[in-house]
């Protein structure tokens, strides 16, 4: 009820990322580790997992680029999709 249905989302989480799939929808995209048992300094499995800003902003992008696409709305002027 808090998060609609259709709204664009990504969870990141720095456990195992089944939790939050019920609220980011089938379209939204959660990162996190699907595995239990590694062992490192965190920055080294955020690294491994791909927990990094530029994974983050590329999936921010697609998410916004795929909602805008279904959208009968225009992007606001700050948001600019990739060009990828």
């Amino acid at each position: 009820m808090v998060i609609p249905f259709n709204t664009p989302a990504l969870a990141i989480e720095a456990a195992h990322p089944d939790f939050w799939r019920k609220y980011v929808g089938r379209h939204g995209v959660v990162l996190g580790m699907p595995t239990f048992g590694e062992s490192a300094p965190a920055p080294r499995l955020y690294e491994h997992f791909g927990l990094t800003v530029e994974r983050v902003v590329t999936n921010v992008r697609t998410i916004v680029h795929r909602a805008a696409s279904k959208s009968t709305e225009p992007l606001p002027d700050t948001v600019v999709p990739s060009a990828n």
